[in-house]
């Protein structure tokens, strides 16, 4: 039988024709029902729709009523047609006009071929149907296939909606563009910069100029779109923009497809590996662009583009300007990488963004060629008016073009509203505009904003209620009949209205095309982005109240699962949409607010700024004025600590570079993030008191639970400032205060609570107490030490706090008390110094294990290429199943504790600080020694190589050899090396000792 339950029938031939229907319509697109069924007087047909209809949906069309077997019913038919052998006997050919089932018939037999050109519509029909066919059997070349054909679909629908039906006003620029491309590069990296107001149309040359280009050139010059309103390239992450260029080269340049996407999946693998988060931290930033392109290397791809002019073009770039922590800067430094260690020596970068004083004065900083695009003159302006016109009704002699242009100016964005208007409406109606307008002459803005609203209300149609929901429409993203009877209807003033009705206020509302476009879904539609963008903030607040309650409807409409065209995840992010209008108050976690820019996309920049502020503070952006006034004080702080930590992270410098005294400090997690940044040892101890201060009311009281802790406890200001009072005459005192303080809260804090509830199995707070007072040299309080997390035995240790509560533990025997053996992940661990050499001659010595999967990682590195390794090569300790097993006695014995003592990126920015007060020669004197020391020294840090990149960005590189310095072992002899030649003998000495210290603390 079909179904597990079968529906009851009244006899066995009933039950056999239900069948034999489930299995036709499992092969078929949308059906109907009667033709399939037979007439509905027939009692026998009753029945057997009955029990159809329960495994179908009903599909709107404009004819009769159709169906379509819903996605569970169809899967579990064509299993058990599979199972029983029967599958091929099935799929028959489909009807002529079922594009579905044909294509799922093809996909089934395997006779699938992927017309050329198909459009996005019918590549979609065909990437579903093959999802079904692979329920049953491997479709994994249709499905690569497919998705190749659909990236290069988007490719053209993309360029193709960026097109206007003619660019007109704008030849002049475009042969700039074009001979910035053709003549030969000097010795600078060639950048043009393109800025404008909103609508002037930057995105409409760039796509005329590819479409000439392609057309002038084929596919000679490829030429590669980033476009920075994508949401997943909205945090100008490099390894993005890296696997996002590797994406579409290999579309453009298919002799290069199969590298790409080796090169992709391995570099996705890789950060997939990154269970600790390690690559977020500032010097592991730089590590991962650095292995990222040594990867780019080892897979050929440098070599394929050297020589060969390649066009970038990077669009709306003013939305990472606004964040202000270093984000342009890393996008100049990303190029300059793609230019150099990619091998694009032949790159031509055109940058565009709109004009604001941010990006205005970001450009004049590059020095590079600018096209600066205004409103077109007002003869350009009339012609593009008449352009929008053609094919229209509106006769052209008719038209106060030059009068129009006068009042509404030549902004095309405006010219284009004008002109979609105009073509439905006719004459009378541009009399009527200029009547409007008097004797008012309009900036872009306003005009944009008045013109909406003045053909908003002259909708052609004479059904009032039309009118009423056509405007208050904008606050949703989709519209259907659904939508307009159970979610617009009664805050528009309609009361209840029936379903054919709303169809009709529906069919009405879609053939204003000025003003709507279809939504991608069987009737569905919605208001053209541009002008949705450009009026929902005003909609918002001219008509809240209303605004309110659609945005209330929505949520409970789909909260409950209405929409029969959305999934259920896709119709829990639009109830999630509409709830943070609706509920002010509605708080979401970290998790939940990055799925929802996600999904978003462009559509994030409408919410509220109390919402806007919180994903960005969650996902790590810069904030707006107006998002900034909606925080709290302590997000406020925490905006600010992010800021500074991001411009860091990106290899820039901190706005400010002041020294309060302690009494004068408002935010010390901030001031620590600062001095620690420096390496300014010494007010890191003088801040101490308030930093302890800040950590007992924020942390321990949970006074301020930040959505966006630091993600270890070596983040923590508390554990910086214990790092400067360490080794101190400040020491014993400080490690008082805090046992103290501790002391007096032993009731008032739930010790056991973990330190960073946003992370899975933090370690406790009673834990993290332990440990900073055993860093102190101190024995924390014997209350504190009861609190023994039974978890933490067993959790594998793959995070800097969990390792150092291990090797601080042992202070005072509360390793001991576990008794078994510790998974230590490689990542943590100096896998490449010489301790471990050699694995295999010491798989258990003192209650060090190294299992057998962890020491074929290890021989797979030291055995290695037959070249030079490169910092790819390297890259396969950072696994996620590589563990060593490490028993109490292991942390304890001096001989073992030295493997386990692990790499230190909690003290990499001191590190990095210290070498950036020393001189190169400093940093070139280490690599000249490691490099005839060190047999697997990677090329790409051997002297030559190293000063070329270290000329070109500075911090990353050396980053980059601060982290592999330490992964060798040798962090303490690159730190010797800075100390002897540090200029003013303060920072490298003092870090030097630091390190040394914390070294023999966390050993001995």
């Amino acid at each position: 039988m079909i179904r597990d339950v079968a529906p009851l029938f009244t006899s066995q031939p009933v039950r056999d024709q239900w069948t034999q229907a489930l299995e036709q319509v499992a092969m078929l697109g949308s059906f109907d029902p009667i033709s399939l069924v037979g007439s509905p007087e027939d009692g026998t047909a009753i029945e057997i729709l009955t029990a159809l209809g329960k495994e179908c949906v009903e599909v709107l069309s404009e004819g009769l009523p159709r169906w379509q077997l819903n996605p569970d019913s169809r899967r579990r038919v064509l299993h058990k047609l599979w199972d029983d052998g029967r599958l091929e006997s099935v799929a028959t050919s489909a009807e002529p006009n079922d594009s579905f089932g044909r294509y799922l018939v093809d996909s089934v037999l395997g006779r699938l071929t992927i017309p050329e050109q198909a459009s996005l519509g019918e590549l979609d029909v065909i990437h579903s149907a093959i999802q079904f066919a692979a329920t049953v059997g491997s479709k994994d070349d249709q499905l690569a296939a497919i998705e190749r054909a659909v990236a290069s679909g988007e490719r053209r629908e993309a360029i193709r909606s960026l097109l206007p039906r003619g660019l007109i006003g704008r030849d002049h620029y475009l042969r700039r563009l074009r001979r910035f491309v053709e003549e030969p590069r000097g010795g600078e990296l060639p950048i043009l910069m393109i800025s404008g107001t909103g609508g002037v149309g930057k995105s409409a040359l760039l796509a005329e100029f590819v479409r000439r280009s392609r057309r002038r050139l084929g596919d000679g010059v490829p030429i590669i779109w980033l476009d920075f309103d994508r949401a997943v390239l909205a945090e100008t992450d490099p390894t993005a923009l890296t696997l996002e260029f590797a994406r579409q080269l290999g579309l453009v340049i298919p002799a290069l497809a199969a590298r790409t996407a080796d090169f992709r999946a391995a570099t996705e693998s890789r950060h997939d590996a990154d269970i600790r988060g390690y690559f977020e931290s500032a010097t592991g930033r730089f590590v991962r662009q650095s292995v990222d392109w040594s990867d780019w290397n080892s897979h050929g791809l440098a070599q394929a583009l050297r020589d060969r002019t390649i066009v970038l073009v990077l669009d709306t770039l003013e939305e990472i300007l606004v964040h202000d922590d270093g984000r342009g800067e890393e996008v100049i430094r990303w190029i300059r990488g793609l230019a150099t260690e990619g091998g694009a020596t032949e790159l031509r970068a055109i940058l565009s963004g709109r004009t604001e004083d941010r990006f205005t004065g970001w450009a004049e900083g590059m020095k590079a060629p600018h096209i600066s695009l205004g409103d077109l003159g007002p003869k350009s302006a009339v012609r593009l008016l008449e352009r929008h016109l053609k094919g229209s009704q509106f006769p052209i002699e008719q038209l106060p073009g030059r009068e129009l242009v006068e009042h509404y100016g030549g902004n095309p964005l405006t010219l284009n509203v004008l002109g979609l208007y105009l073509g439905e409406e006719g004459p009378k109606a541009a009399q009527r505009l200029l009547e409007d307008a008097g004797n008012r002459i309009f900036n872009v803005h306003f005009a944009q904003h008045y013109l909406y609203k003045r053909i908003l209300g002259r909708i052609r149609s004479d059904d009032p209620d039309l009118i009423k929901i056509a405007h208050p429409g904008l606050v949703l993203r989709r519209v259907s009949p659904e939508l307009i009877k159970q979610v617009l209807a009664k805050p528009c003033g309609l009361r209840d209205i029936t379903s054919d009705r709303a169809e009709k206020l529906f069919r009405d509302l879609a053939a204003q095309i000025w003003l709507v476009e279809p939504a991608g879904t069987p009737m569905t539609i919605r208001h053209r982005r541009d002008l949705r963008r450009l009026i929902f903030g005003s909609m918002n607040e001219a008509e809240g109240d209303k605004a309110h309650k659609i945005h209330k409807a929505a949520a409970e409409f789909y909260s409950a699962h209405r929409d029969h065209y959305l999934s259920s995840a896709e119709q829990d992010v639009e109830a999630l949409y509409h709830r943070v209008f609706a509920e002010p108050s509605l708080e979401l976690d970290d998790e939940t607010l990055r799925l929802l820019a996600s999904e978003l996309g462009q559509d994030s920049a409408d919410l509220p700024a109390r919402y806007r502020a919180r994903l960005k503070i969650a996902s790590g952006k810069g904030l707006e004025a107006d998002e900034l006034d909606t925080l709290t004080v302590e997000d406020r702080v925490e905006a600010e600590i992010l800021r500074e930590r991001g411009t860091r992270s990106r290899g820039g410098n901190s706005a400010e570079d002041r020294r309060p005294s302690a009494n004068a400090i408002a935010n010390p997690s901030v001031e620590a993030e600062r001095a620690f940044a420096a390496a300014d040892i010494e007010h890191l101890a003088w801040i101490r008191q308030n930093v302890l201060d800040e950590f007992v009311d924020a942390v321990l009281l949970g006074h301020w639970r930040s959505r966006r802790m630091p993600p270890d406890l070596t983040d923590f200001a508390i554990w910086r400032v214990s790092l400067a009072v360490m080794g101190t005459s400040n020491e014993r005192g400080f490690a008082t205060e805090i046992i103290d303080r501790v002391e007096n809260l032993l009731r008032q804090v739930e010790w056991s609570r973990p330190l960073n509830p946003n992370r899975k199995q933090s370690i406790s707070l009673a834990q993290a107490i332990q440990a900073i007072i055993l860093l102190l040299g101190s024995n924390p309080p014997n209350m504190l030490r009861d609190y023994h997390e039974r978890w933490f035995d067993d959790a594998p240790t793959d995070t800097t706090e969990a390792l150092r509560v291990r090797q601080l533990a042992r202070h005072d025997g509360a390793t001991a008390r576990g008794g078994r053996r510790a998974r230590v992940s490689l990542t943590l661990l100096r896998y490449l110094s010489a301790e471990f050499a050699r694995p295999e001659d010491t798989l258990v010595r003192n209650d060090l294990v190294i299992p057998s999967h962890a020491r074929d990682v290890l021989n797979s590195i030291h055995r290695g290429p037959s070249h030079r390794h490169t910092l790819s090569d390297l890259e396969a300790g950072r696994t996620r199943q590589a563990y060593v097993e490490a028993g109490p006695a292991a942390f304890a014995n001096p001989a073992t504790a030295s493997r386990l003592r692990g790499i230190s990126p909690e003290l990499y920015p001191l590190v990095q600080a210290a070498a950036q007060s020393a001189p190169n020669d400093a940093l070139r004197a280490f690599i000249h020694e490691a490099e005839l020391s060190v047999r697997l020294w990677p090329r790409e840090l051997t002297t030559q190589p190293f000063a070329a990149s270290l000329q070109r960005d500075s911090s990353r590189w050396t980053g980059t050899l601060i982290e592999t310095a330490d992964r060798f072992g040798l962090l303490g002899k690159l730190l010797d090396y800075l100390a002897q030649e540090n200029s003013n003998r303060g920072s490298g000495h003092q870090v030097a000792r630091l390190v040394r210290f914390y070294g023999r603390r966390l050993r001995s």
